[in-house]
């Protein structure tokens, strides 16, 4: 056991190591380097091996390194040492949608929205095959004077649309496995006509944001998607300036955000403006068992999205009723953070007609997965970004989930594939997204990195705070602890309790200047919910209104929630919320009576 044990501790093993930044102000990304050669004892193996893999400068300070258990021991000792962790193998979460989510060519949103025009979606996937005709610059313009990435190999053949690419995994940023140019001309694949897979959806395809920009970032092959690489992607896509970051891959199971690769880098991406889209996880039916669930990465800013059934018939657009939630869509609540509603919106996701490499007999493919329903919501922000430039993550992503749906296209409630009984909240979210709406929603629940800041310190503390948030000006002592009930989130969890509980929300008017909103609730005679005030008056754009929710639950039976929804309704616009009763059982934080 002694000889095992000594063993053990002298394999070399991947960790990422967090520190503090530099010394000096405003060190360059050699003297980063330098600084994060410096905790390490030597530069190479035993075996002759590099042993720093990356330096991390932008999603966190830090670096991944190979080091035996006992030699990080001796780095922990060395001053500027805040954590380390082992990297961890991540998976890849494995058509005519566009008319189905409202686009036209050349009328209504699509042409209003310029077919996101000027936005630059970074991909964190397989990889890409970059010759596909749906990545042609046809139509295109340069990208953004803004935009700082390249091309770093030769297999690439970048243009106007495929702006960028490269490997965090050795090699080049070639797609092996299919999945990651899927992916991106789900988002923004150009139009290309005669498209079908062996006869199957003939016709001309082009995908959400056929006018954006794409840039890859290659941090999956077949052996998995290792996290020191995702974070390496993260840390790239920032410096190269992406407006949108599609992740479809992720953890099998939940870990607690300071040990997330994934919520660690979407929260240095959020915190400079770019709004992150991850998709929930294909682990089926049951609950508990959605990922990528932190609120700072759902838009904050990122995504959540859920495989979404369209029922094609060789994808006849006209099969009723659609939309479906997928069997094989993981389910809420979150096993990290009960106190938010995850999922937050439902996308197609099933039967996806897309580009696929030379790998099978066909230029494209129909794959089903979280995974296709990731880039639709990516290809939405894209739009909803290239009308709205300045909106921060957090607004669109208010945007996104108040204006969805939650009636399938015969009227009824949107159906679960596992029983085909109405779906609930925690398989649809807010609902289905809606994207001719998504650009106009109104009004907007907004929340600040600070915000975030403080709701990490009440989980998490000091020690977490380090490790997720790269600002070492932030501390517990000098935020707010904000408890997730408490979130400015657009949809609203409580815990379920016959005695009122009550919580505050803020939106802002980002609709007409002069307009007014009554409240309207939807809700089971079980659940009282009651909002004060019931109207609110706006005069201005910009302008902020805060409201009180009180909600209350008849328990007659053992229930795990309970669900309503709360609308602020005018003339022109309908903000939706989902209002949900959860059980304190279900492992709901601790929180005051009334916050």
């Amino acid at each position: 056991v002694q000889l095992q044990d000594t063993m053990e501790r002298s394999a070399y093993r991947t960790y990422i190591v967090l520190v503090v930044e530099p010394p000096s102000l405003n060190a360059g990304e050699e003297e980063q380097r330098r600084w994060h050669e410096s905790f390490l004892p030597s530069w190479y193996t035993n075996t002759g091996e590099p042993r720093l893999l990356h330096s991390y400068t932008e999603a966190i300070s830090g670096f991944a390194a190979k080091l035996t258990e006992g030699e990080l021991d001796a780095v922990a000792k060395k001053p500027g040492f805040i954590r380390a962790f082992p990297d961890q193998t991540l998976q890849l979460m494995t058509t005519h949608t566009p008319e189905f989510l409202g686009l036209r060519n050349g009328t209504g949103f699509w042409s209003d929205a310029g077919y996101g025009k000027g936005v630059i979606i970074g991909l964190l996937d397989s990889g890409i095959y970059a010759a596909h005709h749906s990545f042609s610059d046809h139509g295109i313009p340069p990208p953004p004077a803004r935009w700082k990435g390249s091309c770093k190999d030769s297999l690439a053949h970048c243009n106007n649309k495929l702006i960028g690419a490269q490997s965090f995994l050795g090699g080049d940023s070639g797609d092996l496995l299919g999945h990651g140019t899927h992916t991106s001309s789900t988002a923004a694949g150009n139009f290309v006509s005669d498209a079908s897979f062996h006869g199957l959806a003939p016709g001309t395809v082009a995908r959400i944001a056929p006018g954006a920009h794409i840039a890859m970032y290659k941090v999956c092959d077949n052996s998995g998607c290792p996290g020191s690489a995702i974070l390496a992607g993260f840390d790239a896509a920032i410096k190269d300036g992406v407006d949108v970051l599609s992740v479809s891959l992720g953890i099998t199971r939940s870990v607690s955000l300071d040990l997330d690769t994934i919520a660690i880098g979407a929260f240095g991406a959020i915190s400079k403006g770019i709004t992150v889209v991850c998709a929930a996880g294909n682990m089926g039916s049951f609950q508990y068992m959605v990922i990528n669930e932190a609120p700072c990465l759902n838009l904050t800013d990122g995504i959540t999205i859920k495989g979404q059934a369209l029922n094609h018939n060789k994808t006849l657009l006209g099969v009723r009723p659609a939309p479906v939630v997928a069997g094989f869509s993981s389910r809420g609540p979150s096993p990290i953070s009960a106190g938010v509603l995850k999922p937050d919106i439902l996308a197609p996701g099933v039967k996806i007609l897309a580009a696929w490499p030379p790998i099978a007999d066909s230029s494209f493919n129909i794959m089903s997965g979280t995974s296709m329903a990731t880039p639709h919501i990516s290809g939405v922000v894209a739009l909803v970004k290239s009308i709205h430039p300045d909106w921060s993550p957090a607004t669109i992503k208010s945007a996104i989930l108040t204006t969805s749906y939650v009636f399938n296209s015969t009227g009824g409630s949107i159906l679960d594939e596992k029983d085909g009984k109405p779906a609930d909240a925690y398989a649809i979210g807010a609902g289905h997204v809606n994207l001719v709406r998504a650009a106009d929603p109104g009004l907007v629940y907004e929340l600040s990195i600070i915000d975030y800041a403080g709701f990490i310190c009440s989980k998490l503390g000091d020690k977490g705070l380090a490790t997720i948030v790269h600002n070492s000006s932030l501390t517990c002592a000098k935020l707010p602890r904000i408890n997730e009930i408490q979130l400015n989130y657009p949809t609203i969890t409580v815990p379920l309790t016959s005695l009122p509980f009550t919580v505050n929300r803020t939106v802002t008017n980002v609709g007409p200047a002069a307009s007014t909103y009554t409240v309207k609730v939807d809700a089971p005679r079980s659940l009282t919910v009651r909002v004060s005030p019931e109207t609110l008056t706006f005069s201005k754009v910009g302008e902020r209104k805060t409201f009180n929710v009180s909600v209350s639950v008849e328990q007659k039976e053992q229930e795990l929630f309970v669900q309503g929804s709360l609308s602020w309704v005018s003339g022109k616009h309908v903000v939706l919320s989902p209002v949900i009763a959860l059980s304190k059982s279900s492992g709901f934080p601790p929180s005051p009576q009334t916050v």
